[in-house]
């Protein structure tokens, strides 16, 4: 018999760990009871879901059982109807995020010169197909009830038909964002059978010459056109469009408007290009002038205004080089309900602070464990709650981070 002891600060209690082959136990230090389950944890499991949302006795017992034995042995998994918070553990974050951003891939068949993250080609060190599977089927287990898929390209990788088979298999819900180049089989039977919550599309123009000019791309303004049907052929309402709006391109949004409208989108979410991920001149002539902030942000107001009813629009500026006037509320989720894993393995409580940390890596971490005892997830929650104004109020917490807050994130 193995025996581990365990001290399990963050649940508040004192605990030992005892294994007998496929057999896990779980006493508590004080002699207050002994709780025992096959590792596999199935039954538990559906009893946990059945129990609802109070639980006492045995079956607090067993929701603590289950947490433990995850947490520190790896067995098993969470249920995504169980506030373990509520149940166990007093504490200023969640114990696992609602939602997992993955950036599955750097691969791109694009190169738009305002590409923040310089996609194009495969991340230099990017995990494995298998590795990117096991990451996700972690996450389906931990009771991630969201997952984010974006890129590079997420539809070009030959993980995404296995990823999104998980998805449906552990219930989470999908947003995948894509260029709309391309809409696999995989991801149209997904939305058939409902593990798509909703899809993101990128477009930059109100036709052909504006979006195919912008995103140097010939072809891909009817691409995208013709991707959308598919979507909403297979089922799918919750389709977002995403422009960005580069130098000289505000006056463009009303258009770009009126053509979402057309389109049956529900929601157009316009990136004002404020900084970009590519080394040349031509990205850095796209990057918006004061003074086009101030167009922007006007004109984001009165098409909010002229459309309501028709269709939802966002356009915030939050990063740090917006003069803080034009500055506008942002509800920070990151390292609270909210975490990223980079297309290498990296875990960040969000992708802006990457550059400026060294991460905890799912090749040799638990996600798990990275969100609860690493430092990055830590300082920046710390960080974030210090911050002048704090988290919630006017502009982005990881750009405040990133140009004022290294030392501290990084220690």
């Amino acid at each position: 018999m193995d025996s581990l002891s365990i001290d399990l600060s963050k649940v508040d209690k004192r605990v030992r760990v005892t294994r007998r082959g496929n057999i896990a136990g779980l006493v508590a230090q004080d002699g207050s009871g002994t709780v025992w389950a096959a590792a596999e944890l199935t039954d538990l499991i559906e009893a946990i879901d059945r129990g609802g949302r109070h639980f006492r006795g045995r079956m607090l017992d067993a929701i603590f059982l289950q947490y433990a034995l995850f947490y520190l042995l790896g067995i098993g998994k969470l249920s995504q109807s169980v506030n373990y918070e509520r149940a166990l553990v007093s504490s200023e974050f969640n114990f696992r995020p609602d939602a997992v951003s993955f950036i599955l891939t750097k691969l791109c068949n694009f190169r738009c010169p305002h590409c923040y993250n310089d996609s194009g080609l495969p991340h230099r060190n990017e995990l494995t197909r298998s590795e990117k599977v096991s990451t996700v089927d972690y996450l389906g287990r931990w009771g991630v009830r969201h997952l984010i898929l974006s890129g590079g390209e997420p539809t070009l990788d030959s993980s995404l038909r296995d990823i999104l088979e998980l998805a449906c298999h552990y219930r989470m819900k999908v947003k995948l964002t894509t260029n709309g180049w391309e809409m696999p089989v995989c991801l149209l039977d997904a939305i058939s059978a409902g593990v798509i919550a909703q899809v993101n599309v990128s477009l930059d123009g109100p036709d052909a010459q504006t979006h195919d000019g912008f995103r140097e791309k010939p072809g891909s303004f009817d691409r995208i056109i013709t991707g959308i049907r598919k979507l909403q052929d297979a089922g799918l309402r919750n389709i977002i469009l995403n422009s960005c709006i580069g130098s000289g391109r505000v006056n463009q949004m009303a258009s770009i408007t009126r053509l979402a409208i057309q389109m049956g989108c529900r929601y157009i979410s316009f990136k004002a290009v404020l900084y970009t991920g590519r080394e040349n001149a031509g990205a850095k002539d796209m990057i918006l002038s004061p003074s086009e902030m101030a167009m922007f942000h006007a004109e984001r107001d009165r098409l909010q205004s002229t459309f309501k009813g028709a269709i939802l629009i966002e356009g915030n500026l939050i990063t740090g080089n917006v003069p803080r006037e034009l500055l506008d509320g942002v509800s920070c989720n990151a390292a609270t309900t909210s975490m990223t894993i980079d297309a290498d393995g990296s875990m960040f409580p969000c992708e802006i602070i990457s550059p400026f940390v060294t991460a905890p890596n799912v090749r040799h971490v638990t996600a798990a464990h990275a969100w609860v005892e690493n430092a990055v997830f830590g300082n920046f929650r710390k960080v974030k709650s210090g911050l002048t104004g704090g988290c919630g109020t006017t502009g982005c917490p990881g750009s405040a981070m990133g140009s004022r807050q290294l030392t501290t994130i990084a220690s």
